[in-house]
């Protein structure tokens, strides 16, 4: 297997050495959400008690005959579509041998001459680089092994039969962070359609060389801290072998997530040691047709672009929160889809949304859910809001109190409130503008103002909203 290094765990200099260079691929494995098993009726939950969700077909007995699972087929080429790949006119299945106690049938059908997709890219917008995705492909998961304390082997055949699409990129990356942007934008991918948690499911294989050596791959890493940690332990390991004139074998890793060292499985396969042979019990499939058929989202890297170009968002810190709002999940981008079909989109539209997420108070799909009701009376308050010059701070007050009570108040009753509260407070700065600009240099003197304002006008049963108006000031002008 080689020789194997000591390795500090402080590795951020390795990736400034030019002549060792590194070179990375990933091999991501990404469970599909669909009720049943790729090629048979059984569930796919995943909290039913071991070899429960199992049948003749998923373990592999004589004479049984898989059949495609139409779902899984539209979400992977949903997928292959978000990640711009070429979609093949004609698929087929291929079964991949090997011999392994997780794989009951002794090879897993799988995708290789014809897969779902080829040719994608991810453009990365803080690296300002696009990795190339050589194949998305549709397959079936193995079942799962546990080794017990007392030294026993169980395998659990549950998972066996599970829809996986694979993700195979190009050696495009040459550090950690630009392979971490990656997965952040891949995972907002999964999210938008209908995978939730993706960093909890997805696997990675990870595949590493350096400096033109031997390429070792490090199977099953997941979670994004371990990624990171397996990229930064393999590429400074390698660099020290071959600066003391050692030899990078070509092996099979795992990730020891306790030690956080990489160790050898086995000799790394070739292509050709899986035996590749069609699958005789599935067609060929004919999906050209099927892409057109199939709608899909903008992805959340396009939707966070339109918005800070639509709204002008120049600042970076702002910028950074509406890439994770975007990234986080789908439904604030329809949210602002929806509005902005009843609200041209403007500065306070912005803030409003700013608002909105600030409060922890919405949950989005709640909020989409109501916003797509038929009768839905969000959207035209929301709109009369705006055409009455309503601030956001007082439309997002309501928003919550809806929620919360099922109830909206009366416009008029708003509008008038609303606007004695902007009256008051910039009548006051007016007449200070000292203590405006004592606020604005310390933020912390805003109840000093709040008190100042509600002493000099009596008006204490609106300080919330005085408050609210003071810091809609100082943020947004």
């Amino acid at each position: 297997m080689g020789t194997y290094l000591c390795v500090s765990h402080s590795t951020n200099h390795y990736w400034k050495d030019t002549k060792m260079k590194a070179k990375i691929g990933l091999e991501l494995h990404v469970p599909l959400p669909t009720k049943t098993k790729l090629f048979c009726r059984c569930s796919t939950e995943v909290t039913a008690d071991p070899n429960t969700n199992v049948c003749p077909i998923c373990v592999g007995f004589p004479g049984t005959k898989p059949k495609l699972n139409f779902n899984a087929l539209t979400l992977s080429i949903a997928l292959a579509k978000l990640l711009d790949c070429t979609i093949n006119p004609k698929i087929s299945f291929s079964r991949k041998t090997y011999f392994y106690p997780d794989l009951p049938k002794n090879f897993q059908i799988t995708q290789f001459e014809a897969p779902i997709g080829v040719k994608g890219k991810v453009t990365l917008i803080d690296h300002e680089k696009t990795i190339q995705i050589t194949r998305l492909q549709l397959e079936e998961d193995p079942g799962r092994i546990k080794y017990s304390k007392d030294g026993r082997t169980l395998v659990d055949y549950n998972r066996a039969g599970m829809p996986l699409v694979e993700i195979v990129t190009a050696p495009d990356f040459v550090q950690s962070t630009e392979v971490l942007e990656f997965l952040e934008i891949l995972f907002a991918t999964l999210r938008y359609i209908g995978i939730e948690n993706p960093e909890a499911i997805v696997r990675c294989d990870v595949n590493v060389s350096v400096a033109g050596g031997a390429r070792v791959e490090v199977k099953n890493v997941s979670g994004i801290n371990n990624i990171k940690k397996t990229l930064e332990y393999e590429v400074s390991k390698q660099i020290k072998l071959l600066k003391a004139g050692l030899e990078v074998q070509r092996v099979t890793l795992m990730f020891d997530s306790e030690r956080k060292i990489t160790l050898p499985l086995r000799k790394k396969e070739y292509e050709e040691d899986y035996g590749y042979i069609f699958e005789p019990d599935l067609p060929q499939y004919n999906i050209k047709e099927l892409p057109e058929q199939i709608n899909t989202p903008p992805t959340p890297v396009a939707r966070f672009f339109t918005y800070i170009t639509t709204y002008d968002v120049k600042d970076p810190k702002e910028q950074k929160k509406l890439k994770k709002i975007f990234f986080s999940n789908k439904e604030w981008g329809d949210i602002l889809e929806r509005l902005t079909k009843k609200i041209p989109p403007s500065k306070k539209l912005h803030n409003l949304l700013l608002n909105l997420l600030e409060t922890n108070k919405f949950d989005s799909k709640t909020f989409y859910a109501a916003l797509s009701e038929p009768h839905t009376p969000l959207v035209p308050f929301i709109e009369k809001a705006f055409q009455d010059e309503v601030t956001t701070s007082v439309i997002t007050e309501q928003l919550t109190n809806y929620f919360i009570t099922g109830k909206l108040p009366q416009l008029e009753e708003i509008s008038q409130s609303d606007t004695e509260t902007e009256t008051l407070v910039t009548t006051f700065f007016e007449q200070h503008p000292d203590i405006l600009q004592k606020v604005k240099n310390n933020p912390k003197m805003i109840n000093f103002a709040v008190g100042q304002i509600i002493k000099k006008t009596g008006k204490k049963h609106l300080a919330k909203k005085i408050k609210q108006k003071i810091e809609e000031i100082i943020t947004h002008k």
